[in-house]
């Protein structure tokens, strides 16, 4: 089974170009533009990761992340910045960096395989994950 990949960006050419790139290697991906639609995905689906941009308009994708890693905890992710700081890798617990402007399509798919690994079958034998998405 496919991984599934949130993306978050607000920019519509960098959606496309990780939604293309990204299905073309057979991920799943759901890719929005706002904070809030990044939390509603995360509500509804598990993924086995999220690709976040750090500069969004009127909030900040770390703090998005932030929030997604209270819905759920392991949630690896990956920060697209074009200003990258050598301490938030570490304090904002992510798990790599893509840098704007991509050196290239393959660099990314590089990333994200090296990056994230399927995590359903964890979450199909932990009744919790299930139960605390129930409304």
């Amino acid at each position: 089974m496919p991984m599934r990949i949130l993306v978050l960006d607000d920019d519509p050419a960098v959606r496309l170009f990780l939604d293309r790139i990204l299905r073309r290697e057979d991920y799943r991906v759901t890719s929005v533009a706002t904070g809030a639609e990044a939390l509603a995905s995360l509500r509804a689906a598990r993924y086995d990761g999220f690709v976040v941009d750090k500069h969004l308009p009127g909030e900040s994708g770390l703090e998005v992340l932030a929030e997604a890693r209270k819905i759920d905890p392991g949630l690896p992710a990956i920060l697209i910045t074009a200003y990258p700081e050598p301490l938030l890798k570490r304090s904002a617990r992510l798990q790599g960096y893509l840098n704007k402007p991509f050196e290239s399509a393959d660099q990314v798919v590089e990333l994200v395989r090296r990056t994230f690994t399927p995590r359903r079958d964890a979450d199909a034998a932990d009744p919790k994950w299930a139960q605390e998405q129930v409304p």
